[in-house]
């Protein structure tokens, strides 16, 4: 069953998982202030206009934090994986 919030979402992963989300999702509200989070292909997106600049997805043992154009960003951490097109994302448990 798809569901229709962010917080029904968050809902439905477990409580490891859903710790994760839940100190990850402040944070990114708070660097992306003109961003709206809702829920888009299944998962929290957080758009701006019509942009969607990044993401969050709950796998059975990790949150996968991605930003749409990652491969853009100078990652001295050196944390964030390519993945396709200009996506790049960390995995988080």
């Amino acid at each position: 069953m798809a569901t229709a919030t962010v917080d029904e979402y968050m809902d439905t992963i477990s409580v490891d998982l859903k710790a994760v989300g839940d100190e990850l999702k402040p944070v990114i509200d708070a660097a992306l202030t003109k961003a709206s989070c809702t829920m888009w292909h299944g998962q929290p997106v957080w758009i701006i206009g019509k942009t969607p600049v990044a993401m969050l997805k709950a796998y059975p043992k990790y949150v996968t934090f991605a930003l749409f154009k990652g491969q853009n960003v100078d990652d001295t951490s050196g944390r964030l994986e390519a993945g396709s097109q200009q996506m790049a994302s960390v995995k988080l448990s």
